[in-house]
């Protein structure tokens, strides 16, 4: 919880993981309120792969490979994959290029 300093959560399982960092953060969040400190604001949502890809307008493989290969940040949480959701409303903003380039096709 990039937001959050110091506060790390793990489980066994993902499901275990998130309960734990629910958790963590209401317990952050109190003892910050009672030593006076500000809580940020959440900086954006997590998306899983089917979220991103909606958003996308892409498959599921499709949005899992461009994480594997770097191209659209996000983290490995166990099997899945967690994507920040101002990560993907930039990635769609970007220019994507696929296919062969202009001049590629040879006519003869």
């Amino acid at each position: 919880m990039p937001e959050l300093p110091g506060c790390i959560a793990d489980g066994v399982s993902r499901q275990e993981a998130i309960a734990n960092a629910e958790i963590l953060i209401w317990e952050w969040i109190e003892t910050a309120q009672s030593l006076g400190r500000s809580i940020p604001q959440p900086q954006s949502a997590l998306l899983s792969i089917p979220e991103a890809a909606e958003r996308l307008g892409l498959s599921d493989a499709m949005v899992r490979r461009y994480c594997a290969q770097g191209r659209l940040p996000a983290k490995k949480v166990g099997k899945g994959w967690a994507i920040r959701r101002w990560d993907v409303e930039r990635f769609a903003a970007s220019p994507r290029h696929s296919g062969r380039p202009v001049g590629a096709y040879h006519v003869s």
